[in-house]
């Protein structure tokens, strides 16, 4: 597992941003073993981060137009999964992934965004 708590994903969130244009705000919400984050990119696209360190649930999700266009996630069902572009229904089977990465694989797809 990546995360060991939610500072450190809060941590590598705001390292990875850093030195990204396309976030224009972030909003963070820390309830005990839960983090919530929302990372602002456009009036309808969106980055949701969601992670409880005592389940080990991750969720990164991107979001257009209330939809989600991309994903990934690790649940205690289907273990780390993607949610491709294109098809963001599907769960395909995916190596164990951080934040930096999944970002990484937004920001190569932001044509999709427009």
């Amino acid at each position: 597992m990546p995360y060991l708590d939610v500072l450190d994903l809060l941590k590598e969130i705001y390292s990875s941003i850093e030195s990204v244009e396309f976030i224009k705000s972030i909003s963070i919400r820390i309830e005990g073993p839960i983090l919530k984050s929302r990372l602002i990119m456009t009036e309808k696209a969106f980055i949701d981060v969601f992670f409880n360190s005592k389940t080990k649930s991750i969720s990164f999700t991107l979001v257009k137009n209330d939809e989600r266009i991309f994903g990934i996630d690790r649940d205690s069902i289907r273990d780390w999964h993607k949610h491709p572009f294109g098809n963001p229904n599907e769960h395909i089977p995916c190596n164990e992934t951080n934040f930096t990465t999944f970002l990484e694989e937004v920001k190569k797809n932001l044509n999709k965004l427009k």
